[in-house]
């Protein structure tokens, strides 16, 4: 299955709704009207390697003095050509399989429709998987076939490490599909939920729930889902064979970021507490929204202090819906996550991490579209679709590089690139600690 060929069956209707997914930014967080690409330090007790490929200048900012022990050690900024090439990943060895369920019966009464994703078995076949909207309009998977999860359709070679996703708000469970199904292509389970409440069609119905309920639910959601696949409820029997329970991962975009390090810390609001799941051992924020220390909509310091399983954060230096100032700067000062990883991608926005280029590669190709979704789309991709921005196939082999070897990093006992030794090119910063 060519990721590069991918095209998209479009209806209006369906990019209607998906034109509201793309804001992907989470209700009531601070914003900044203008993105930082400029990197900076933390002033902890930790030795810091950089690479910085840009021509951005390493500069150094104090933290707060309550984390402030000594200086760090910190390389010199090192050319990319003084390296070797980080190789980049395409599709894993595995095909892959995807159904999506309707969990219920949760406490609430909240249904969630989640998607799971995972490595088939050698002669599986099927057709390309239709990711369908409640209207009935689809957009058609390259890299995925639609077949149920069976004793006779999961692979055998597990068990798989476990990896959920979260998509951000205003978006859906299968918003970013070509990074999970990828994951999934290397010999990983992934499960996405749609954080009912929060999604593009409560946006199109007008129906959101407020920003408190939606925080405490979105955190919320990823134990249960975690309850229900570790069980093997809801027919997911056939999953939680193949899955590792004391190998799992969260990673999510925009309010999933946030999503992330609130499970991997735990998370109070006016609304209720959801204890740290002890179970996830590691997270991938991307783009992620953290909230300002002036004004911590999100995350609080303390919050944030109590994330330390490893974490690798992705992000662009052209959003301005989750700027790196302050979003990431905050989570890399303030989370004690070893080891943790920054990669800053140079001309990437906030788009970039979803599928909204791709919705644009099919007009392109003549996927009939109105003159007027046409026009929001577009303007949806000015955000990461446009000329002078990082070309979305090489954010998504960014993305999907660094994050399958981050995962394998943590779960297979895999080498992490090192910023030392490697570097992803001149369109990059990469940072670890």
């Amino acid at each position: 299955m060519d990721r590069s060929l991918r095209s998209r069956g479009l209806t209006v209707a369906l990019a209607a709704l998906l034109l509201l997914a793309a804001a992907c930014g989470s209700p009531g967080e601070a914003e900044e009207t203008t993105p930082s690409s400029a990197p900076s330090s933390t002033v902890e007790a930790v030795t810091t390697v950089e690479a910085v490929t840009s021509t951005s200048t390493a500069t150094t900012t104090t933290a707060p003095s309550s984390t402030t022990t000594a200086a760090p050690t910190t390389t010199e900024p090192t050319h990319s050509e003084d390296l070797a090439p980080v190789e980049l990943l395409g599709p894993g060895a595995h095909e892959v399989g995807t159904f999506n369920i309707l969990l219920n019966g949760i406490e609430n009464g909240r249904p969630l429709a989640v998607q799971v994703w995972y490595p088939l078995a050698p002669g599986v076949t099927g057709e390309a998987m239709r990711y369908t909207f409640i209207t009935g309009d689809f957009y058609q998977s390259d890299g995925a076939i639609d077949v149920k999860a069976t004793d006779e359709t999961v692979s055998p070679e597990g068990p798989f490490p476990l990896v959920v996703y979260s998509h951000g708000s205003g978006g859906l469970r299968f918003i970013h599909s070509d990074y999970t199904e990828t994951i999934a292509s290397h010999g990983y389970v992934v499960v996405a939920p749609d954080h009912i409440g929060n999604t593009a069609v409560e946006q199109f119905l007008q129906s959101d729930d407020d920003p408190a309920t939606v925080a405490f639910n979105r955190v919320a959601d990823i134990t249960w889902v975690l309850d229900t696949v570790l069980a093997g409820d809801r027919g997911l029997d056939a999953i939680q064979a193949i899955v590792d329970p004391d190998r799992i991962a969260v990673t999510g975009h925009s309010f999933g970021g946030f999503t992330a390090y609130g499970i991997a810390a735990g998370f109070e609001n006016e609304v209720g507490a959801v204890p740290a799941d002890d179970r996830v051992k590691a997270i991938i924020p991307l783009a992620p929204a953290v909230g300002s220390r002036i004004e911590p909509t999100l995350l609080d310091d303390e919050t944030l202090g109590r994330v330390a399983v490893p974490a690798l954060v992705i992000a662009g230096s052209e959003d301005a819906t989750t700027p790196i100032e302050p979003n990431v700067n905050r989570a890399w000062e303030l989370t004690t996550s070893r080891p943790h990883h920054r990669l800053e991608l140079i001309g990437a926005d906030h788009q970039s991490f979803t599928d909204v280029c791709d919705y644009l590669t099919a007009f392109e190709a003549g996927q009939e579209v109105s003159d007027a979704v046409r026009g929001i789309i577009e303007s949806f991709g000015e955000a990461g679709c446009s000329v002078g921005q990082m070309p979305i196939e090489r954010v998504q082999s960014l993305t999907n590089t660094f994050a399958v070897r981050f995962l394998d990093s943590v779960f297979r006992d895999v080498e992490m690139i090192d910023p030392t030794e490697s570097s992803a090119g001149a369109d990059t910063i990469f940072r670890t600690k």
